[in-house]
């Protein structure tokens, strides 16, 4: 799909797979008119197999918006579900609310300084700038730091100036390698801090959410992080020694100055400050209570059962309440129109009410499928099992969009709940390493905006952009699979 002048076109190929689409979600709907049924499926499953097909082809070569309320619209036909169900299993969501609100409070701290001011004092320290690799390493651990709780398309807007500042300092020019690797590096590590923890990123929380719409058991930020980062940390080690052994940067005689690009005039507004604290407030409420629960198990205990929605709530409302020079810290109806990704949100919508609907025990489709699977994967190690999950997921979200990839590898996964072969498997694990190894995007332009936007500045080849992301994807894959499975099964 390509726009031109506000106007939207679709390729040839793209017309064809709607056509295909559009034929799977109509053929849908008359097998509920006509009753059909295909080989051992009801009715019921034969629909919603159509319905998930169609409706990933469109996904993965379309769009990701009017895609995903077809989805919605098609899924009301099924059984005894109607339009009012399919609202509550997807709007109604509890996790697609979180990233509703999640969104719009970190579009106003996005609004303020602070993201400006904290990199600046990071990267303009004199003992910083005092040898190039100590400010390379500074300065992609600052980004790691920042990956952790911002959107990563966002943030790579910010921090690609930077980038290209650096270059301009060391007389890189366009084509050379070492400006090559260093680009792969930075946005690398936008991709394993992402994959850390669930605080504004879509990818883990689709995952989370997916495993509790079917399995009815949630799993906390907290638990998610105990996993996602120790592991990111080991992933940021792996392209840090490659850094030095392996793609080494040519920077030993080089000298930095401040980066001018970051600088930033003036004291702290008290509106940046409340704005600042008040998303502080929003990840403590996060994290604190499973680290409080021993001292103070009663306010713990009320958190908790707030559930995950309760911090981004709050804080919502108190920066929409808080006046200053008479403009709302947080103006809703402006950050609902420009702070927040709809077409992220709406296939959340649709894949989490698919994938209840797939794990309803009413349809029978999960007792099918586990019939099939269990002959597959009975007497496979678990390892083994994790492995393929792992890699799956992982070359898929370098190849495709890796929100269509969470959604997918998840939605399968989950399906295997109560599986006489899955026993021994920890799916609440595994849908964690899913959501994890689905944010390690970096090998071609469709895995992510900033893997396109890094090769189209000219900076990076898309062949180099591959072979880097081969080599660090191959050694995140030994590390999830074999080092953060374990340890899941260990911390959740």
């Amino acid at each position: 799909m390509s726009l031109n002048q506000n106007k939207l076109y679709y390729s040839f190929s793209q017309k064809i797979v709607m056509v295909v689409s559009l034929c799977l979600l109509l053929n849908s709907f008359l097998i509920q008119v006509y009753d059909w049924q295909w080989l051992n499926f009801t009715t019921d499953q034969f629909s919603l197999i159509c319905i998930f097909i169609g409706s990933l082809l469109l996904w993965l070569f379309v769009a990701l918006d009017w895609p995903s309320l077809l989805t919605l619209l098609a899924l009301s036909f099924i059984g005894d579900y109607n339009l009012a169900k399919i609202a509550s299993l997807s709007f109604g969501n509890s996790t697609f609310v979180f990233l509703f609100l999640t969104f719009i409070v970190t579009a106003a701290l996005n609004q303020t300084s602070c993201l400006s001011r904290l990199t600046a004092w990071a990267l303009n320290q004199a003992w910083v700038q005092a040898q190039p690799r100590r400010f390379i390493r500074v300065m992609l651990l600052v980004f790691l730091a920042l990956a952790m709780i911002f959107s990563p398309s966002v943030l790579f807007m910010f921090v690609f100036p930077i980038y290209e500042e650096l270059c301009q300092q060391f007389n890189w020019q366009k084509g050379e390698t070492s400006a090559a690797y260093l680009l792969f590096a930075v946005y690398a590590t936008l991709a394993i801090g992402t994959a850390m923890t669930p605080i504004n990123h879509v990818f883990a929380i689709t995952a989370m959410g997916i495993y509790q719409s079917a399995s009815g058991q949630g799993i906390s930020n907290f638990q998610y992080m105990q996993i996602g980062i120790p592991t990111g940390l080991l992933i940021y080690a792996v392209l840090l020694l490659s850094l030095r052994y392996v793609f080494p940067l040519k920077i030993d005689k080089m000298h930095i100055s401040d980066i001018k690009s970051i600088q930033v005039t003036g004291k702290l507004t008290l509106r940046e400050k409340i704005v600042g604290a008040l998303f502080l407030l929003m990840v403590a409420l996060w994290i604190l209570p499973e680290l409080m629960s021993g001292l103070w198990p009663a306010f713990s205990l009320i958190i908790k059962n707030a559930g995950i929605v309760f911090s981004p709530l709050l804080v919502a409302i108190l920066m929409a309440m808080i006046v200053i020079d008479g403009e709302p810290l947080l103006n809703i109806p402006q950050t609902m129109s420009k702070g927040v990704h709809w077409p992220s949100l709406l296939l959340v919508a649709a894949t989490l009410c698919l994938g209840s609907i797939i794990a309803s025990p009413e349809l029978g489709l999960v007792d099918l499928i586990n019939q099939t699977f269990s002959t597959w994967f009975q007497g496979l190690p678990v390892l083994l099992f994790i492995l393929l999950f792992v890699v799956w997921a992982g070359l898929q979200t370098n190849l495709s969009s890796n929100l269509v990839t969470v959604s997918m590898v998840t939605t399968v996964a989950v399906s295997l709940i109560g599986s006489s072969a899955m026993q021994d498997i920890h799916l609440n694990v595994l849908a964690c390493l899913i959501g994890l190894m689905a944010s390690l995007a970096w090998m071609t332009p469709p895995a992510m905006p900033y893997v396109a936007i890094s090769i189209g500045s000219g900076w990076i080849h898309s062949r180099q952009s591959l072979t880097l992301g081969l080599w660090l994807l191959f050694w995140s894959i030994l590390i999830v699979s074999f080092i953060a499975y374990p340890l899941g099964m260990v911390l959740i």
